[in-house]
């Protein structure tokens, strides 16, 4: 953030024009040359950054479509998300949401994982059985369970529940702004959820790290439960990153 502010400081009238920029829609089939506009007119190694990951994940994602917002007051007047909030994911039509003026580097990450792990808990989809919604919904319990423990038992993973609280708070706001109610469930289901995603966006960009065992204890419950399905016979050789994109190849069927 340091570096991003003085880099903008440095750069402010780029910064200024770079926010009168129109609002972008990106996905798997948007151009080198489109791309290269957008990397170019960044102000900062943060925003480069973010548009960089963004592409790389879109095409290993296809179908997904992503907002580019360069105003924080345009994103916040459009998706209610609040003028600072880095992202949002609307899971009615798979559509992220990013704020470039104030969006962490890892907001790629986070946004699109909100793909991967709010559709395992969407609304049971036409032709679906009984069987392969249950497994998506206690998977997705399964994943929160384990990853919230580990957090919790964590002092330095404390951020995590720190930004699950902010994201709660922010959401709780937008909603009573529209009239809308906002439980105490909600907040604390918003919480776990933000925290968790959190959380696999920096462990996939590698900000944080954890050890063998723990990815070990991590998986457990997950491969017990991915045991039992209809999933590749090799469930039980995956390691971590293999179990996460099983995880989202059922959320995305």
């Amino acid at each position: 953030l340091h570096e991003h502010n003085k880099q903008v400081e440095e750069n402010l009238d780029k910064f200024n024009k770079l926010k009168k920029r129109k609002t972008e829609v990106v996905d798997e089939n948007t151009t080198d040359k489109q791309w290269k506009n957008i990397i170019d007119a960044c102000v900062s190694d943060r925003q480069r950054t973010i548009i960089t990951k963004l592409r790389a994940r879109l095409q290993l994602n296809p179908g997904l479509k992503v907002n580019i917002y360069y105003d924080g007051k345009v994103y916040d007047l459009e998706t209610n998300g609040g003028e600072k909030n880095g992202g949002t994911f609307n899971l009615k039509n798979n559509v992220a949401s990013i704020n470039l003026e104030h969006a962490r580097s890892n907001v790629g990450d986070h946004e699109i994982n909100h793909f991967f792990f709010d559709n395992l808990i969407a609304p049971k989809r036409e032709n679906e059985s009984d069987e392969s919604y249950n497994q998506r919904v206690t998977l997705h319990k399964t994943l929160t369970k384990n990853i919230l423990k580990y957090i919790k038992q964590n002092p330095l993973m404390s951020p995590y529940l720190e930004f699950g609280r902010i994201s709660a708070e922010a959401k709780k706001e937008a909603r009573e702004k529209q009239g809308r109610v906002f439980t105490d469930a909600d907040f604390e289901s918003t919480l776990e959820d933000e925290a968790v995603i959190e959380f696999l966006a920096d462990l996939q960009a590698g900000d944080i790290t954890i050890n063998t065992s723990v990815k070990n204890s991590l998986m457990k419950g997950i491969k017990k439960l991915l045991a039992s399905t209809k999933g590749p016979g090799s469930i039980q050789n995956m390691n971590f990153e293999q179990v996460l994109d099983y995880g989202a190849d059922m959320a995305g069927t």
